[in-house]
């Protein structure tokens, strides 16, 4: 996964990366810097995966999430 910073968003001190698997959520990482990428490994090719990337605040509040998916 690879992303831009919004330029609306201001003190965003990271990024969350999340797997979604039905209702659940799992953080797979926090990206703190330029270029943001995320890279999942050992992956199956035939699955369908759902990932959320959520901005965080300097009060570690998150903001909205993207949805991402990747088959």
């Amino acid at each position: 996964l690879v992303w831009e910073a919004n330029p609306k968003n201001v003190n965003i001190s990271k990024y969350r990366v999340y797997l979604v698997e039905g209702q659940k959520r799992s953080l797979l990482a926090e990206v703190f810097s330029a270029p943001f990428k995320y890279w999942h490994r050992k992956v199956e090719k035939d699955r369908k995966y759902q990932y959320l990337v959520v901005a965080v605040g300097s009060l570690d509040r998150e903001g909205d999430e993207a949805s991402i998916s990747v088959k």
